[in-house]
């Protein structure tokens, strides 16, 4: 596993990891962003993250949607 956050600069992924950190809740950034870093594409203005975490997520989604102010929010808390 590789820690991305040196080399990330966007503000929305950074307040993310904040925020599980605080909640100590182990949260990984997935999907097409990540593979769009490591081929080397510009992820600076990416809009669609794709997040997963370990256990339940409803409190880091209530954090992130205070953090955002969004009033609804929708997660998947199992997938699959």
């Amino acid at each position: 596993m590789i820690c991305l956050r040196e080399h990330i600069k966007d503000d929305l992924i950074l307040n993310i990891a904040e925020i599980s950190q605080k909640l100590n809740i182990e949260t990984y950034l997935v999907g097409g962003y990540v593979r769009d870093f490591f081929l080397k594409k510009n992820v600076d203005s990416y809009k669609d993250l794709d997040i997963t975490c370990l256990g339940d997520p409803s409190d880091l989604v209530k954090k992130i949607g205070e953090k955002y102010k969004v009033e609804q929010i929708n997660h998947f808390k199992n997938f699959g």
